[in-house]
Parts: C-alpha cells; structure tokens; sequence
C-alpha cells in the first residue's frame, strides 16, 4: 500500500489549525496547546513505527502550526509592515521561538501518547479472551 506522506502531512497540519483555534477560542492559550496535544495524538497514532517516529512527526507538525501562526501573528500586528518599532518585533520574534520550542516538546509528547495508544489497542487485539 503506498502512502501519499505529502497528502497526509497537510492534512493533519490543517486538522491541528482548526483543533487549536476552536479549542483557543474556548478556553483561551491552554486551549490552543490542547489543541496541538490532540492532533499530535493522532500523529503519532497513524504514524506507528515506533514512539521516536510518533515523536517527530508529532514535534513536526505541532512546529509547523506554530510558525503559520507566528507569520499570522506579525501579520496581525503589522511588524511586516513596518507598523511597529525594532524592540517590540525583537521581542515578538523570542515569543515566537519559544512556543515554537513549547509547541514541539508537546507534539512529540502527544506523538508518543497516539503511538502508546495505539500500541495498546494492537495487544489487546492479540490476547485472546
């Protein structure tokens, strides 16, 4: 069975954008890293291969999200235009690195929670009952 990774990674880009912006509306910056934990369960569910895969696809995708909404952000706030001083985009750019850097240890910690699920869920499938 071949699989279109490509395919596969922009969908799960896409599903961690809306998890985290639904999830962001309701319950405020917790919301949106649950929202990134749970797109990267599923991650590291449908990448199997072991946790270390589940952990950088999941760190991969929940990066990703993370600099689309960091180009979002200095959009919003007009440091592309020019709308804002060098000290203010200095220090957007460290808030910027840092959730990227939050957003990654929780994509892969949601990436080895979806492996470890699924993993469970195939032992119980090959004991007998």
């Amino acid at each position: 069975m071949n699989v279109n990774w490509r395919i596969r990674l922009i969908g799960l880009i896409v599903m961690a954008l809306i998890l985290e912006f639904i999830f962001s509306m309701i319950l405020g910056s917790l919301g949106g890293f649950i929202g990134i934990f749970l797109a990267t369960v599923y991650v590291g569910y449908v990448a199997g291969e072991g946790y270390k895969n589940g952990a950088i696809q999941g760190a991969i995708v929940s990066i990703v999200v993370s600099v689309f909404d960091g180009i979002l952000l200095w959009i919003h706030t007009g440091v592309l235009a020019g709308g804002v001083g060098f000290a203010f985009a200095f220090a957007l750019m460290l808030m910027l690195l840092l959730g990227a850097i939050i957003d990654g240890i929780i994509g892969a910690l949601g990436g080895v929670t979806g492996f470890f699920i699924k993993r469970s869920k195939d032992h119980r499938r090959e004991v007998p009952s």
